[in-house]
């Protein structure tokens, strides 16, 4: 018994490692896509929606906003979190596909300028909903933060994007679904208004 115990111990202990190995384990060009401003900046603009939370959840605990103000507000923050995630998996599942490759590396200003539109139409909800009603609700004492000075150089740094992923095109065939959905998708990606403490 000891020994099968030891035995599963060193077997786990491997597993474990391997497993963390893989993760730490992303390729150069992965890499390198993720630090374009696209990225960054997109990380930035999540950044700021999660801070606009987190100061209304807090000034809600002080101010006793009615369940249904918080409710619009959550809600409204859901519906605009829902929009910029899901330009993450379009841009993922872009890169999946062999056809959005294609479109990507073939028509880049074609492909930037659809995307151009999904962010400004992100944003756009946004500034209509969880902006305008975390700033009714607060009094104006929470404002959402905008991110209208943000979407140039998002636009720009997904030209930059584009390059690297010229640059590696045979890497970047090679990515699968797990590896973009941990690194790109999970890590972007708007959080659930529960999670934002």
């Amino acid at each position: 018994m000891i020994m099968k115990n030891i035995v599963f111990a060193v077997l786990l202990s491997f597993f474990s490692a391997s497993l963390f190995a893989q993760g730490a384990n992303i390729p150069n060009s992965l890499s390198e896509l993720l630090n374009t401003d696209f990225f960054t900046q997109y990380e930035e603009i999540r950044e700021r929606a999660h801070t606009s939370v987190k100061a209304f959840k807090k000034l809600s605990e002080e101010e006793n906003y009615s369940a249904e103000d918080v409710e619009i507000v959550r809600d409204a923050y859901t519906a605009s979190a829902e929009k910029f995630n899901e330009i993450l998996l379009n841009v993922k599942n872009d890169l999946l596909s062999k056809r959005g490759r294609k479109m990507l590396l073939k028509f880049p200003d074609a492909y930037s300028s659809n995307l151009e539109k999904q962010l400004d139409f992100a944003n756009e909800y946004y500034e209509q909903t969880f902006r305008k009603e975390i700033a009714r609700v607060t009094n104006g004492e929470v404002l959402g933060m905008p991110f209208l000075e943000l979407l140039p150089v998002i636009l720009k740094g997904m030209k930059i994007a584009i390059q690297v992923i010229k640059k590696f095109q045979a890497e970047v065939r090679k990515y699968n679904d797990v590896m973009l959905q941990e690194h790109l998708v999970e890590k972007y990606k708007f959080d659930d208004w529960s999670k934002l403490i």
